[in-house]
């Protein structure tokens, strides 16, 4: 597992000023832009991502010694747990607060980490790093068996709460707390996965996601609450 940490060349090489972060987005273009971030909005905000880069330095500091170690013993929960050996190409970015992470599984796996976007859940940082993780591990299963299969529709809401309902249950498989609890459909979430973890293997639950008859299965148990 490649791990690239372009927040120490940051940090050593570059200043909290427009020019000289304009540089930095420049140097790592390719993996900004294979991150899916615009390299022109990113220096359009940048008079606003320094202020706050200058109040959260020092959380990034502390965050950039933490996560590589974190990195490795959830990818170490995974073997253990699912007899997985995950391997993606990591990034540790600083960019313009919009991203956490992003995961791109076109050819090889690779998970990018905004390390400014982390500040906010800096108390939260293993709990976040395993969400990912987990994200990638339910996008590497369905990955070796749906490259011949289009029934899987990733942007469907029923889909995108069946996902995080499976992230749910791996993460209380894992013992690991799932850091987005606030959010406004969690308890859909949790009765979804209430509701189908005492039907569903954790393998079976993955495999759903392929099953286009999954839409009805969440439409009805998103239905019948309330």
């Amino acid at each position: 597992m490649m791990i690239s940490n372009t927040v120490n060349d940051f940090v050593n090489n570059f200043q909290l000023t427009v020019q000289s972060s304009e540089l930095y987005y420049e140097k790592y273009y390719e993996e900004f832009s294979d991150a899916g971030l615009n390299n022109k909005t990113m220096i359009h905000h940048l008079p606003n991502t320094i202020t706050k880069l200058e109040t959260d330095i020092s959380t990034i500091l502390k965050i950039n010694t933490k996560l590589v170690h974190i990195i490795f013993d959830v990818r170490l929960t995974f073997l253990k747990q699912y007899h997985t050996y995950l391997q993606p190409e990591i990034f540790l970015l600083i960019a313009n607060y919009e991203e956490e992470a992003v995961i791109q599984m076109d050819t090889q796996p690779r998970l990018y980490f905004f390390i400014e976007a982390l500040c906010k859940h800096a108390d939260q940082l293993y709990e976040i790093v395993a969400y990912y993780f987990t994200k990638l591990y339910i996008q590497t299963v369905l990955n070796q068996t749906t490259r011949h299969n289009n029934e899987y529709t990733q942007d469907h809401p029923s889909s995108t709460l069946l996902e995080e309902a499976i992230i749910l249950h791996i993460m209380n498989e894992t013992n690991v707390t799932y850091p987005f609890k606030q959010n406004n459909n969690f308890n859909i979430i949790k009765n979804i996965e209430n509701k189908l973890s005492t039907q569903y293997t954790t393998e079976n639950l993955i495999n759903l996601l392929k099953d286009k008859r999954h839409i009805n299965i969440i439409d009805e148990i998103v239905g019948n609450k309330g």
